[in-house]
């Protein structure tokens, strides 16, 4: 049982950010929901739970949360994490080894494990989560989506309690998020207790017992599932929240290739950014579109292939991409998605074949002035001292009116003198894609720009792509179905070391 009473915390050196006056209950053995928008308290309210607050984060804290009568506030944090295993929304800051085998023992070894048992046990995780793929694999080499199987991994290697996920599927295809909702399934079948904070929500709704929705820092409302999966459409967009029943809510045929990520004959949406009707997006704030460049630009890749390392990543592409394009890459974690659009941008060199732009061939550093690219972990690129600075951060010239216009799309402006490493994921993910926007290049890479954003924050996202589309070239590294439904306009699909669908326009 853990017991929530009058709990409030705020951060030291913030008046508004942390939570308000909790009181929660959950039993042994449930699976809990915690929803709402970007900001709301989620991820605080996990960190009461796990003991990193007051252990790690410091501000005032009255209330106590108490697992099995103890107060988790006075308990040591080896004693919490014996009971209490928690996977982070950015896995990179859980990690303490650089190989996965030794990441996934990590836990049990710091209990005192056998050598035998140890080397068993990590063999049974990486079984049952089916992941012998990465056994052995440099950590620095995985996927985002790969880094976060491993970080869940390393938890499920010392079988808590207590599970505390927070965005566990931020990073996953369609196929590993699947996989995730049947290990969630298993371990609660288990008796184990589940607390999950999370924007993407239909792969949770038959599992959770309960759906705490939680607004400006407080509970707002406890739904019960049937409750919960009754919401309109609308009342939910209305409260900032995804898709519950994604099938209801995106085309047939993307529906189609979101639940099998392995499909060889990915639909092709032309158009797609045109015909968006919903009531939602069409009362959802609409940035200025931005102008549109002097020049018609074409993309074109000859013959193109990819290496890591001196291993294949992708072979032998050609394509063409042109100007008003919106192109969402896709595929299974670890197909090479990053490797291709950062190749792209001239950032990543082992390749062959030719890169053309206009007709003119590019090298890397040449590519380099043409693209902006917002990374998958924006952590690696917020240098400012403030959201406002860090809009125009290492541009030579960049207008103030586009910095405004920038803050006000993607609602920013009123965290505009933060400083961007206080914010929350979804936060820190709009400021990148802000900083994209004043950039104002030819062409524009995202990879996973959505990756942690609530409904709200998502349609604003996919808003300023569209209006940044006019005469520009858009790559977008996704596996956020949804927000392809809004705003691309076409699909590659990546797997096998090729691209397995035609981008010919």
């Amino acid at each position: 049982m853990i017991t929530i009473r009058d709990v409030s915390f705020t951060y030291s050196g913030s008046e508004t950010d942390g939570i308000r006056r909790i009181n929660l209950e959950i039993s042994k053995g449930e699976c809990v929901l915690l929803c709402g928008r970007s900001g709301c308290g989620k991820t605080t309210l996990t960190r009461l739970i796990n003991g990193l607050i007051p252990a790690f984060y410091a501000g005032t804290l009255t209330g106590s949360v108490r697992i099995e009568n103890q107060d988790v506030a006075e308990l040591p944090l080896y004693k919490i994490a014996q009971r209490v295993g928690s996977v982070f929304q950015n896995p990179r800051t859980q990690f303490f080894n650089v190989d996965t085998d030794s990441e996934i023992a990590f836990g049990i070894e710091n209990e005192g494990c056998p050598q035998e048992r140890l080397v068993q046990r990590v063999r049974q995780t990486a079984e049952e989560l089916h992941i012998e793929n990465l056994r052995g694999r440099n950590i620095f080499e995985l996927s985002g989506g790969e880094k976060q199987k491993i970080a869940f991994a390393s938890v499920y290697a010392m079988n808590p309690d207590i599970y505390v996920l927070d965005e566990p599927s931020s990073n996953l295809d369609s196929e590993s998020i699947t996989a995730l909702q049947s290990y969630i399934r298993n371990i609660k079948a288990q008796g184990k207790t589940v607390i999950v904070a999370e924007h993407r929500l239909y792969y949770l709704a038959d599992l959770a017992d309960k759906i705490v929705y939680m607004e400006n820092g407080c509970i707002a409302r406890i739904f019960t599932p049937v409750e919960f999966k009754s919401l309109s459409a609308e009342t939910r967009h209305g409260m900032g929240l995804r898709a519950i029943h994604l099938q209801e809510e995106i085309p047939s045929s993307l529906h189609n290739e979101a639940m099998d990520i392995r499909s060889e004959t990915p639909c092709r949406m032309n158009g797609a950014a045109s015909v968006q009707t919903t009531q939602d997006t069409a009362q959802s704030p609409q940035p200025p579109v931005q102008p549109a460049l002097a020049e018609p630009l074409t993309l074109e890749l000859q013959n193109v292939s990819l290496y890591r390392k001196k291993k294949l990543i992708l072979h032998n592409l050609s394509l063409s991409a042109h100007a008003g394009e919106i192109i969402a890459i896709t595929g299974a974690n670890g197909t090479g998605k990053t490797t291709f659009v950062r190749a792209l941008c001239g950032l990543h060199k082992e390749t062959s074949g030719s890169f053309l732009w206009n007709g003119k061939p590019l090298k890397p550093k040449e590519r380099l002035q043409h693209t902006y690219m917002v990374m998958q972990d924006v952590n690696y690129q917020l240098f400012a001292e403030s959201v406002e600075a860090e809009c125009s951060f290492g541009l030579k010239t960049a207008q103030a009116e586009a910095v405004e216009a920038a803050l006000n799309a993607l609602h920013l402006t009123e965290i505009r003198t933060r400083h961007p490493g206080s914010l929350s994921g979804g936060q820190k993910q709009r400021v990148a894609i802000a900083a994209g926007q004043v950039s104002a290049k030819p062409l524009l890479v995202f990879d996973e720009p959505t990756s942690g954003l609530d409904y709200d924050s998502m349609a604003r996202v996919s808003a300023v792509i569209r209006s940044l589309a006019a005469g520009r070239i858009i790559f977008v590294v996704t596996h956020d179905y949804e927000f392809i439904h809004k705003a691309c306009t076409r699909i590659l699909h990546l797997g096998n070391n090729t691209l397995l669908s035609d981008p010919q326009l």
